[in-house]
């Protein structure tokens, strides 16, 4: 496999963090008390001290060895590292030649928080307009995933090393079938109910069986190793999008989504599925 210096070094440097962030946010829960650990941002939307720890750690390790390149991730706006906190509102560095480090601290975090083992740490890497890589991190579970532009999906079981010898490559699930088909779900509250009732009707009507895992990420892992056809939510931000969705694309899945740029302003909605079931009549 061919991968550009600057890919390859930014690529190892994520694999290697991405374990001590999964290893720091379960230490986090097990030594903080519960009343300190946890606060509501808004209905449904928790934010724990190892969102803002782990984000913080990813911070400080990125300005220091990549200086020039910006963040986006989700307890902050997008940041200009070698400015401090400099906002940049219009995104317009996304059409330059800087690179842009997508980030979603925990994503999952009501399952984190709690001790359930669907939740995922979520690392993509945007450089001249494209996805380059992604890395996602099951902590729980200890699965390592990657994706390359270009050269495919990767599992390691036990992330112990994180070199390609001790890796395999993964493929999206082959069936065709709807009857015998998992499409995981995630709701949305700028979806309505409504919406969200007849798509599950739907499937119902199709024999098709659904899931709610509660993390796009770790949803998004079981659709690129097979476990599920597809997945899909009506609204979600970039850092819960970018890295499961190349994730997918590399494992021989399709994605249908917005065009990138939207994503990282304004987030949007996401299928990604095997391409051999077709969830879109499903979906309203």
């Amino acid at each position: 496999m061919h991968i550009s210096t600057h890919i390859a070094d930014r690529l190892q440097f994520a694999k290697s963090l991405v374990k001590k962030s999964g290893k720091m946010a379960i230490a986090l829960r097990k030594q903080t008390p519960y009343a300190t650990f946890v606060r509501e941002k808004a209905e449904r939307d928790f934010v724990t001290v190892a969102d803002t720890t782990v984000q913080q750690c990813w911070y400080g390790a990125i300005t220091t060895r990549y200086p020039n390149d910006c963040i986006l991730a989700e307890e902050t706006h997008m940041e200009k590292p070698h400015a401090g906190n400099g906002v940049i509102c219009d995104f317009d560095i996304y059409n330059r030649h800087r690179g842009v480090w997508v980030i979603d601290p925990i994503d999952g975090t009501a399952n984190f928080m709690r001790g359930l083992s669907e939740w995922a740490i979520s690392v993509a890497y945007i450089c001249d307009g494209h996805i380059q890589f992604a890395v996602i991190c099951l902590p729980e579970i200890q699965q390592l995933l990657w994706a390359v532009k270009g050269q495919g999906a990767f599992v390691q079981l036990n992330h112990k090393k994180t070199n390609h010898k001790n890796s395999q490559r993964i493929y999206v699930s082959a069936e065709t079938e709807q009857s015998r088909s998992i499409l995981i779900l995630s709701r949305s509250l700028r979806w309505s109910i409504d919406n969200h009732v007849t798509s599950i009707a739907n499937l119902e009507k199709q024999s098709v069986s659904y899931r709610f895992f509660g993390s796009a990420s770790y949803s998004l892992a079981c659709v690129a190793q097979g476990q599920a056809e597809g997945f899909f939510e009506p609204h979600m931000c970039a850092w819960d999008i970018i890295a499961g969705a190349l994730l997918v694309q590399e494992a021989g899945g399709r994605t249908k989504t917005p065009p990138l740029s939207h994503i990282l302003q304004h987030g949007g909605d996401l299928l990604a599925y095997n391409g051999k079931v077709d969830f879109c009549p499903m979906i309203v």
